[in-house]
């Protein structure tokens, strides 16, 4: 099953343009270049193909800079906000 885009691409005279599919908004892309157009649109295009893989990845950052944030509670977390302290 292929995705539909987050950001579709078409030409406005001899520059290509994106479309933005939540909210309706086009922006120029600033190339005539068709290649580089599909380059800058997959760039676009790719945190919507891996939402929940990037999403998995910046958990797995985060838990590898402090391995207590996987036993934390929220009563910890507003305890340590109550007394001042980081979040960290």
């Amino acid at each position: 099953m292929k995705m539909k885009n987050q950001y579709p691409m078409f030409r406005r005279g001899n520059v290509w343009w994106c479309h933005e599919n939540q909210t309706g908004k086009q922006e120029s892309l600033k190339t005539k270049d068709k290649t580089e157009a599909v380059r800058l649109l997959s760039i676009r295009n790719e945190p919507y193909r891996f939402s929940a893989f990037n999403l998995q990845l910046a958990r797995t950052h985060l838990q590898m800079s402090n391995p207590e944030i996987t036993r934390r509670t929220w009563q910890g977390l507003m305890d340590s906000v109550i007394q001042g302290q980081s979040f960290e």
